[in-house]
């Protein structure tokens, strides 16, 4: 009953999926068949926001699959002017900034946007549901289900947002958040450790390794805010400069919120004197001010988070997820400060 129902809401679920295959995009092909609508898989050596517009505006699919980042990069490039955007996005693994959500809030046609954040091995942990626009019968199914079927989520209501970017939405029921500290002790509600998720089913091989034994852990830092959960980088990124811990998303929340930086990543970079410098690579608009920039992070952070270099970036390396690859910017950035030292 419940997919007859879905075929007469759903007539023209034409997807456009940006997943690379080892994800989870088998799953949603078959839900995408049950229902009876289409997709269609595009095979590109690399992303190509430029590319992705133009066939956003020769084939008008309704729905897009893959990360938010992929979609608002589209936006900021020089989108093909008859580009129509799709209605729903499903997107996962990454924490939308308030940038990338007002970006998509801008662009006609964008109606509905849910983001899941899970694991392969214990699936979907929470969901964000964030109205885009004025919604068609369709999305507002879309959203009663995600809501309604243990997944977790939320609707929010545009600008009721007052939690910061890492926000993931709304944990789901079908499993047990913990945040965990150093010394393995469970942590009270807003403070920062790691990611600890424990469900009925994970997989026995998992649970035999000492460092999953009391759940399965996700290398991911974040806290906790009732039912709410949210996600502040992974624990190896954390930056350890002089003793302090220094968590990157924190700076660069700050740094999307000054004028005319489009994207930022922050990395650890090795220091003589005190074990790990910052360091915060940009990707900048033509407006942009690099000093003053410096002065408002210098206003609005701790003196010891304050980066303390910084280098702007003509483009910024993404991973075959679409996802900002921070592994190979933190090596870029590496170098290019060994070679400005002549090391």
């Amino acid at each position: 009953m419940l997919i007859h129902l879905l075929r007469m809401v759903l007539p023209a679920f034409d997807l456009y999926n940006v997943c690379p295959w080892y994800h989870d995009t088998g799953n949603y092909m078959l839900m995408v068949v049950l229902i009876g609508g289409s997709f269609k898989q595009i095979v590109t050596e690399y992303y190509n926001p430029v590319h992705t517009s133009q066939y956003l505006a020769r084939e008008k699919p309704n729905v897009w699959m893959g990360t938010a980042t992929m979609l608002y990069r589209v936006c900021c490039a020089d989108p093909a002017e008859d580009a129509t955007y799709p209605s729903l996005i499903v997107t996962s693994g990454e924490p939308l900034s308030d940038k990338v959500l007002r970006t998509l809030s801008s662009q006609k046609g964008c109606e509905l946007l849910v983001s899941h954040y899970g694991t392969t091995e214990v699936g979907v942990i929470s969901s964000l549901i964030r109205p885009l626009g004025k919604q068609s019968l369709r999305n507002r199914m879309v959203s009663f289900l995600v809501c309604s079927f243990d997944m977790g989520g939320r609707a929010e209501k545009p600008g009721s947002r007052t939690d910061h970017s890492c926000d993931l939405g709304k944990i789901s029921k079908a499993v047990e958040v913990v945040i965990r500290g150093e010394d393995g002790s469970a942590l009270p509600d807003g403070t920062v450790g790691e990611i600890i998720v424990k469900k009925a089913g994970v997989k026995s091989v998992y649970l035999d390794d000492a460092r999953h034994a009391d759940g399965f852990s996700t290398g991911d830092l974040g806290c906790k805010r009732g039912r709410r959960l949210c996600l502040l980088g992974r624990k190896k990124e954390l930056i350890i400069r002089s003793g302090e811990n220094i968590i990157p998303s924190e700076i660069e929340e700050k740094l999307l919120a000054c004028p005319g930086v489009e994207e930022a990543v922050v990395c650890g970079v090795p220091s003589p004197d005190h074990g790990e410098d910052v360091c915060a690579c940009l990707r900048l608009g033509p407006a942009a001010d690099l000093d003053a920039i410096r002065a408002q992070l210098r206003n609005d952070l701790p003196r010891f988070m304050v980066p303390q270099h910084y280098l702007v970036m003509d483009s910024f390396l993404y991973n075959a997820s679409g996802k900002t690859d921070r592994k190979r910017i933190a090596a870029e950035a590496e170098a290019r400060l060994r070679a400005a030292d002549g090391r």
